[in-house]
């Protein structure tokens, strides 16, 4: 090296861009010359070809490590530093790029000095700063994986692929452990099995078979490596390098991950950043195995679910074959239905129950499959239950055993929320709902709300369901004093004044048939929409009764096929 002049102020070792702006060549002052040939920070320059004429020892260090000889520095410099450097010629400002050398990063920055007609240029290693960027992107990657994919297998399949990436393998699985203790590895790399020779291909692996590297991992619970070839059974893909981490969680064994097989010995490196996966993906795993567990058990109680409601609608059947038997001893026959309702509402209160338990999702998300099959079951269940509520009913209604609770209430709020049942239904198919409510009605009538309220319900959603669509059901409430009516006085004196409650369709219509049956408990229209419009017969001879309970009457009009019907009760504006 020359001799240089000395120089003055050169003596802090954080070194910066501004020291290295002197002349480097043969006018370096000596201080500077050995402050920047004993620097650990790489130091180049280069003149306006971006033709390289000076590299400090650290910068050939990290160019040429192992001192090889015959290598063209020149060449190398200008392919990996001639971008940078043309860039601060061109622009004459300090500029920085990101420089990969070997399996290291850099971070150079660059300045032309005019004057001089020089480039200067020197580097920090950034190696650990990206190192510690690219784990948190894989972290970030599993993290959105769990979050997102909702098909386990696609998950474990993503995370391994991500994971061999990361620590550059190309074999490998990802296991979990399942209710008995083993390890069930259902992930694993595509090549693993299509070079796999062994007849035996089993993915679940008891707890006596966990041997060697990979068992000791799993019964130790901590990370096993091996850089040395490992003997394994004759057909099975040769294993070079092995890395095993145990999946734990809260110190429980949940899994593990396995990779092998990387170019390379697997250094501690590769180990800490294993290890930092597994960590990270512990929780997310094991929430992971907690819903599959869950939907397990959702899946076997929907099928035990499916079983009992078929039991219960094939007993459902049964009651009704036997009510047609026993149809001529009316007294018996009560008593039965009575008594069977009260035996078939326990086991279909428990079906509603934990079918709306199951819908609330307290036991984890379900499929869009399983959601439409648990609500077929539970609708089938409140219909089921409604049926037998009105069996029971009926039942005490004709056994005279069917008690009033009579309040004083609002006719026409009843009225109106009562069309508030059917309107979804109807808005549906189109039907105009009306409400006519005369004047005179008081604010207040005196009977047994629920009653009434079940049988506007009845009749209202009879009127829609047997309306065909844009069609039109009204429901008009009219006051009766019967003082006009009556053809005596003394009759006058002696009825009640009474409401008139009507509900009128254009829908199917009756034939003089059906007037004369469509109050007779089990009778069901045998014609028009019949097949889309299934019911138990129940409702109009339950109507009836709380009708006639509460010292009304309730009748059937209709001018024929096609023409519509009207039904219409009557009731005491105020009952005893």
């Amino acid at each position: 090296m020359a001799e240089h002049e000395k120089s003055s102020g050169v003596t802090d070792n954080n070194c910066s861009l501004e020291h290295f702006c002197l002349p480097l060549g043969k006018s370096r002052p000596a201080d500077l010359a050995s402050f920047v040939e004993l620097n650990p920070v790489p130091v180049l320059q280069f003149d306006r070809t971006c033709q390289v004429n000076y590299l400090n020892p650290a910068a050939q260090k990290i160019i040429n490590p192992s001192g090889a000889e015959g290598m063209d520095l020149r060449e190398f410099c200008l392919e990996i530093f001639g971008p940078g450097a043309r860039k601060a010629y061109r622009t004459g400002e300090i500029t920085h790029e990101e420089i990969a050398i070997g399996d290291r990063f850099y971070m150079f920055s660059f300045c032309y000095r005019e004057d001089l007609g020089l480039i200067y240029c020197y580097g920090d290693d950034i190696t650990e700063r990206k190192t510690a960027e690219h784990r948190l992107e894989i972290m970030h990657s599993l993290n959105k994986i769990f979050a997102t994919e909702s098909d386990t297998l696609k998950l474990y399949q993503s995370v391994l692929e991500i994971i061999l990436g990361a620590v550059r393998s190309t074999l490998g699985y990802i296991g979990y452990i399942d209710e008995d203790g083993s390890l069930v590895a259902p992930t694993k790399t595509n090549q693993t099995w299509d070079r796999c020779l062994m007849e035996d291909k089993s993915v679940v692996f008891p707890r006596e078979t966990w041997k060697g590297v990979f068992g000791q991992s799993l019964l130790d619970k901590k990370t096993t490596f091996s850089n040395q070839p490992l003997k394994v059974p004759e057909g099975h893909q040769p294993l070079r390098r092995i890395i095993c981490a145990p999946i734990l969680y809260d110190n429980e064994l949940i899994g593990q991950v396995v990779v092998a097989n990387k170019d390379t010995d697997y250094t501690q490196a590769d180990i800490q950043l294993l290890e930092d996966i597994v960590l990270t993906m512990a929780s997310p795993f094991k929430n992971r195995l907690q819903q599959e567990s869950h939907q397990k058990a959702l899946t076997e109680l929907t099928c035990r679910l499916t079983t009992k409601n078929h039991e219960l609608i094939q007993m459902t059947r049964e009651l009704l074959r036997q009510k047609q038997q026993v149809e001529t001893a009316n007294t018996a026959k009560s008593a039965f239905l009575a008594s069977m309702s009260h035996e078939l509402r326990t086991p279909l209160n428990a079906i509603i129950g934990f079918s709306e338990v199951l819908l609330d999702k307290y036991f984890g998300e379900l499929t869009p499959k399983q959601e439409e099959f648990i609500g077929d079951i539970l609708a089938s269940g409140n219909h089921l239950l409604s049926l037998i509520n009105d069996i029971l009913d009926l039942s005490k209604v004709e056994a005279g055993k069917m008690d009033l609770e009579i309040t004083d209430f609002s006719i026409r709020e009843l009225l109106e929320h009562s069309l508030v049942l059917v309107k979804e239904k109807s808005f549906k198919h189109g039907i105009n709902l009306r409400l006519e409510v005369d004047d005179q009605i008081p604010a207040l009538i005196r009977a047994d709300e629920r009653k009434v309220k079940q049988v506007l319900y009845n009749l209202l959603s009879n009127a829609v369901k047997f309306t065909p669509d844009g069609g039109r059901v009204i429901l008009e409430a009219r006051f009766r004093d019967h003082h006009s009516s009556r053809s005596t006085t003394e009759e006058a004196d002696q009825a009640l004044p009474e409401i008139k409650i009507s509900v009128t369709d254009t829908g199917i219509g009756l034939e003089q048939e059906d007037l004369r049956k469509i109050f007779d408990e089990f009778y069901q229209v045998q014609h028009g929409l019949v097949s889309k419009t299934p019911g138990t017969g129940l409702g109009l001879p339950l109507s009836k009764g709380f009708v006639e309970l509460q010292g009304g009457k309730i009748w059937a009009e209709s001018g024929g096929l096609g023409q519509g019907a009207r039904f219409s009760f009557t009731l005491p504006l105020n009952l005893p």
